[in-house]
């Protein structure tokens, strides 16, 4: 039997609003990159600028819209690794830089048993 994943639920600073629960927002995209004219593009290279994004592991810029609460856009950083959240910011003004974090330590499924549901996994003696 696999371990239960545990999911939490994302708390997003709004700058308007405040702190809300990520039901209350839509992803919008990565925050800075520049929009092209359209019509100097060819087709091939408006098809990059529209799929095409670096998806790095770490920490991204994005822009979010609290589509539930007062409907504005304004843009954050959030750790794409750990889906930690960084600061926020309205468009057009000052970005915040990056946060630095340590490195975080990852759950290996193969070093612990499930238990029998009853508290909290044990490790496992055993190397798999």
């Amino acid at each position: 039997m696999l371990p239960t994943k545990n999911y939490c639920m994302l708390h997003i600073p709004c700058p308007h609003c405040g702190l809300r629960n990520e039901t209350e927002f839509h992803y919008g995209a990565e925050a800075g990159v520049t929009y092209p004219d359209s019509n100097a593009l060819t087709d091939s290279e408006w098809a990059k600028y529209l799929h095409i994004r670096a998806n790095p592991k770490g920490w991204l810029a994005e822009r979010w819209v609290h589509f539930a609460g007062c409907g504005r856009w304004f843009n954050l950083w959030r750790n794409t690794v750990t889906h930690e959240i960084g600061p926020a910011w309205l468009p057009f003004t000052t970005q915040p830089k990056a946060p630095v974090v340590a490195p975080v330590a990852f759950f290996n499924h193969r070093s612990f048993s499930v238990g029998d549901g009853e508290g909290e996994q044990e490790p496992n003696d055993q190397t798999k």
